[in-house]
């Protein structure tokens, strides 16, 4: 993943901080990087109901304001760092519940016609 080092850990901290909020005590969240870039959070929590899919990236948007610790800024944090990085920033709900965040990368790796018209 090519990008600005600082921004990136601030986009994976910000996904990950909000996933352990909303992970039940005794569970866990799950980081991985596949060979394509894209960089997938996972938690047990609740999940996103599709009508807030968008919602959760606006800024200072919460679900249950009564109820919620920060200010609404993190989520919108993370759309305005993948967008800068030319990425893309999808959220789902896992098969099993709990919400999965992406963040894809374009690839930098060289695709095989690449390679073979540097040849």
């Amino acid at each position: 993943i090519n990008g600005h080092p600082e921004m990136l850990y601030r986009a994976l901290r910000n996904l990950v901080e909000n996933a352990i909020r909303h992970t039940p005590p005794g569970t866990t969240v799950e980081v991985s990087v596949d060979d394509e870039g894209t960089v997938r959070i996972s938690d047990q929590g609740p999940g996103i109901a599709s009508e807030e899919r968008e919602l959760i990236f606006q800024r200072f948007w919460r679900r249950e304001r009564s109820k919620s610790e920060g200010a609404g800024l993190g989520l919108s944090i993370v759309r305005k760092i993948v967008d800068a990085h030319e990425a893309e920033l999808l959220v789902e709900n896992g098969p099993e519940g709990g919400a999965v965040f992406k963040m894809r990368f374009l690839s930098v790796r060289p695709t095989a016609q690449q390679t073979a018209s540097a040849a």
